[in-house]
């Protein structure tokens, strides 16, 4: 199972600090860069589907993908 961050996204680093694997990169986080170039970062590789970035998320802009 895999996540996005949608556009919704403010910044907020929370995801990145709360995940258990580091594979939320808050360098690629934020509306501008995500609506842009992405259409919605997607978060693999070291992700395991814990869902804590979700939790955590306050503008519930991380969905499953």
């Amino acid at each position: 199972m895999s996540y996005r961050i949608t556009g919704d996204c403010i910044s907020c680093g929370s995801c990145s600090v709360i995940c258990p694997q580091q594979a939320v990169d808050d360098g690629y986080t934020g509306p501008a860069l995500i609506s842009s170039v992405w259409q919605g970062y997607h978060i693999t590789g070291a992700c395991n589907g814990c869902g804590s970035c979700v939790q955590v998320c306050p503008v519930e802009a991380i969905v499953r993908s």
